[in-house]
């Protein structure tokens, strides 16, 4: 459910929520609502940021409250991620995460940040998402490439990294250790299929995320918001009967007829079974999470 209230965080304005958390990654943004205590959040996006294209312009300020470590922005960075680089140019390479990470040291964002300790995800964390034969033919380097990846020996302990950062940091801001987090993290995720890899991601870190959220941390309703000029097709199918996970997702393509790659989230997908018209929940019935994918191809001045 992204309400107003939400909306008005992300275009700058100071906002008070019942224990909402912020929590921006490279891949996703995670708000939590875990004890309904009354709290104020100030988040304040002022451009999005493309390393190559326009010059490294920083994404945001972030204002911590307190010296609290529960009241600051944490940070997930490893820079492990660089064993998955394609010796091929490819789109999707490490200087993705490493310019946005030299750019946050640069206007001492990260001085004023926590780090979270970075960990490798754990096979039952997937499980929740994937089918077990895909995460064992990923883990033991035979996991079949679809036509826009690759994979290369560095990819399963990189694609491990990422999708057990943010399911740690979701974690941390469930318990309320981290007002709110900013995962670095790549390969990304949002195309990730249960069974297969696509579109440069190999597990889908948001949904993994999502899912361990709502069995180990107490958020019975989720809502995704995917920011990505292309459909996160792979969240969509992993939640598509399901009625406690409300997706949205903002990218280019068409109405009727996807043009734009997946080729998938035309106006009709509205869900199936449970999942089918749902409606947000009234501001008595809101998520416990909210998580955000903002891919490196949501760019604009």
């Amino acid at each position: 459910d992204i309400t107003p209230r939400y909306l008005t965080a992300m275009l700058g304005t100071k906002c008070s929520y019942p224990q909402i958390v912020l929590a921006p990654v490279i891949t996703n943004i995670i708000y939590m609502n875990s004890n309904c205590k009354q709290r104020s959040l100030s988040f304040i996006p002022r451009r999005a940021f493309c390393p190559e294209r326009h010059g490294g312009r920083i994404l945001n300020s972030i204002r911590c409250l307190s010296s609290d470590s529960s009241s600051k922005t944490w940070l997930a960075y490893d820079d492990r991620h660089g064993i998955h680089e394609d010796p091929i140019s490819h789109p999707e390479k490490s200087s993705r995460a490493t310019k946005m990470w030299e750019l946050l040291n640069e206007t001492g964002l990260v001085n004023r940040c926590n780090l979270l300790k970075s960990r490798e995800v754990e096979v039952e964390e997937l499980a929740l998402v994937h089918d077990r034969k895909y995460i064992d033919s990923v883990m033991n380097g035979s996991a079949r490439v679809d036509g826009s990846s690759y994979f290369v020996p560095g990819s399963v302990q990189a694609s491990s990294l990422a999708a057990g950062c943010v399911i740690e940091m979701t974690k941390q801001v469930c318990l309320g250790h981290a007002a709110n987090g900013f995962c670095i993290v790549r390969p990304p995720g949002h195309h990730a299929l249960a069974d297969q890899m696509m579109g440069f991601c190999i597990f889908n870190n948001v949904a993994a995320a999502a899912r361990n959220a709502q069995k180990h941390w107490g958020a019975k309703k989720v809502a995704i918001f995917d920011w990505d000029v292309h459909h996160g097709n792979g969240v969509e199918e992993i939640f598509y009967d399901d009625p406690t996970v409300l997706y949205i997702s903002m990218h280019s393509g068409g109405f009727h007829q996807s043009y734009f790659y997946p080729g998938t989230g035309t106006v009709d997908r509205i869900g199936q079974g449970e999942g089918e018209g749902r409606h947000p929940p009234s501001s008595r019935s809101l998520p416990r999470l909210a998580l955000a994918h903002a891919g490196p191809a949501c760019l604009m001045e």
